[in-house]
């Protein structure tokens, strides 16, 4: 290398929460069905049939693992449809039944993802349901005692994230599921489903929706290591399978019309039971390096608060911290420049604010407006995150000399 030429470090990718690059395996599984094979998958024609079987057997795959009957596989186009149609085609089918929804309640938290959070706000108005918030401690982790006094005969449908794709907070969802299912024994009234958002489950925890406790359970392809623009909605009986919200040839038994992208859904498939083999030992190794990372920063940098819980509450690959006074947003950009790719908040989050709606609900105006979400891969490295801490570290020396950031906040987690 000439005295002329730099050295650029490569790119470390910090944004798994966003989306996890596609797996090599999952490439090999779709390239057929990119390149090779046409038709559509209803056609009776034998290119047809190609692809209707490469779709049964995606469904079987996924029931298999998830030990639920292939009816309750249904492919969408990623969490934020699956959510939807979830949390509205539930409220649907009861609406076909006579079911009165005004003044019914559905219990959530203030911390949902938009897709959850916006669609329940919808629904307020178009339908006339009341929502209520469970109580969070300020780490983000529900209150199960409190969960259980909200319980009421107006309750029709529970709906959470297992974990927060911000904060990285992992909910008891399967106390929650105990709670219901003794509510509605004791007192002789019809089951109360929990809808779960695991959007960010697989690559780190079990999906199997009898150990979340799940009625209803939301996948997204692009966050575990397949293609963007793929997800699934499981429903673990027929009874709570919604109605459909999109209305056309009635594919998949009528719940999701349109035709099936096959290519996607056998992508979905195998990254799902890719992600879902190795949960275990990848979260062990990618928590070492996170709680590494964790400290440097906090040691390298004053006022560097950690946003979320700590320990076995938090999911392996989060760190989300607060940086009061400092303008996060430029940080980010700085960190890109430096190669890494961070974010501040949920890349669905609304992009009219700077602030983090989580971090907000959870601590303070001036921590919400500084936040930097960091969520690590498989493949990242302790010198990665050192080198990170050096980056940010510099840039918030920087920043103090032309301008000093604020002091202690009130609330540090």
């Amino acid at each position: 290398m000439s005295g002329s030429q730099k050295h650029t470090p490569r790119r470390v990718y910090l944004d798994y929460a966003a989306a996890a690059p596609l797996q090599p395996p999952v490439c090999t599984a779709m390239r057929p069905y990119l390149e090779e094979c046409i038709g559509n998958p209803n056609a009776i024609h034998r290119e047809g049939q190609r692809l209707r079987h490469a779709l049964t057997e995606a469904t079987e795959q996924v029931a298999r693992l998830m030990q639920i009957k292939p009816t309750g596989v249904i492919f969408t186009s990623g969490g934020t449809e699956s959510n939807n149609l979830a949390i509205r085609g539930y409220l649907q089918k009861q609406r076909a039944t006579g079911t009165s929804l005004a003044g019914s309640t559905i219990l959530t938290t203030t911390i949902e993802h938009p897709a959850t959070s916006e669609t329940l706000d919808a629904l307020v108005s178009e339908y006339g349901v009341q929502i209520k918030y469970i109580p969070l401690d300020e780490t983000g982790y529900i209150d199960v005692q409190q969960f259980e006094s909200l319980l009421d005969p107006s309750v029709i449908l529970v709906t959470v994230s297992h974990i927060n794709s911000e904060v990285g907070v992992i909910q008891p969802t399967q106390q929650l599921a105990r709670r219901l299912r003794r509510f509605t024994t004791t007192n002789n009234i019809s089951m109360i489903p929990l809808h779960v958002d695991a959007a960010q489950t697989p690559l780190w925890y079990t999906c199997l929706p009898a150990a979340l406790g799940a009625d209803l359970l939301s996948l997204d392809a692009g966050k575990f290591g397949g293609p963007v623009g793929a997800g699934m909605l499981l429903a673990t009986r027929a009874d709570v399978m919604p109605h459909a919200i999109l209305l056309g040839g009635g594919q998949q038994a009528g719940v999701r019309s349109g035709t099936e992208p096959v290519a996607q859904i056998v992508g979905c498939a195998t990254a799902f039971t890719w992600a879902q083999a190795g949960h275990e030992v990848r979260a062990e190794a990618v928590r070492a390096v996170r709680d590494a990372g964790i400290k440097m920063l906090q040691e390298n940098i004053p006022d560097c608060y950690l946003n979320g819980p700590v320990g076995e509450r938090r999911v392996a690959n989060n760190i989300n911290i607060s940086l009061p006074g400092l303008d996060t947003e430029y940080t980010a950009i700085v960190l890109d420049y430096a190669g890494f790719a961070v974010s501040t908040k949920s890349a669905c989050s609304s992009s009219d604010s700077a602030a983090s709606g989580v971090v907000a609900a959870l601590t303070t105006p001036e921590r919400a407006r500084s936040t930097l979400r960091i969520t690590l891969g498989p493949e990242t490295t302790e010198s990665d995150l050192q080198r990170l801490t050096n980056v940010l570290a510099a840039h918030c020396e920087k920043m103090r000399e032309i301008q000093p950031l604020a002091g202690p906040v009130n609330g540090q987690v």
